[in-house]
């Protein structure tokens, strides 16, 4: 629901679920509580809060690296530099089309990548959706039509 919620731009409740994920987890499912740390801090950039961004980063940034700790490592980079304003908005730009095609790069060595973003958190859909001015949800759908031939929705 985390994700529906995200995808849907609805990030008041897809933070209503992370939280409660996040509280509740016993330990178990290291790679989900991975990308739902790192979709808790998307979230919180996404909804502008720069502080809790930096906080976040800092606390989980060793949880959120433990699976595909490379594509998760350069997300980060980024979103530090942006919340940090180094990036001017056409540097900002540049950034995102460079995270895009390093994370494809990514996903050509190893496609077990894809697999689990996508049952996860498909944080390249979210670079994509920024760097093509488009919503996740539109992203995932062109996907959709593109390997189906039709929309999932």
């Amino acid at each position: 629901m985390a994700y529906f919620g995200f995808i849907s731009q609805n990030y008041k409740m897809s933070l209503r679920f992370i939280q409660y994920i996040l509280n509740s987890s016993t330990g178990e499912g290291r790679v989900f509580i991975s990308f739902a740390k790192l979709l808790f801090v998307i979230i919180h950039y996404e909804l502008g809060n720069e502080s809790i961004v930096r906080r976040q980063m800092i606390f989980f940034s060793k949880d959120i690296l433990i699976y595909n700790g490379e594509a998760h490592k350069l997300i980060l980079n980024f979103l530090e530099g942006d919340i940090r304003n180094v990036y001017k908005v056409q540097e900002r730009r540049r950034q995102l089309a460079f995270l895009k095609v390093e994370i494809e790069n990514i996903m050509k060595r190893d496609a077990s990548i894809e697999i689990l973003a996508e049952e996860y958190f498909n944080v390249y859909s979210w670079v994509k959706s920024k760097v093509e001015g488009i919503s996740v949800a539109n992203v995932i759908k062109q996907k959709a039509i593109a390997v189906y031939g039709k929309a999932p929705f």
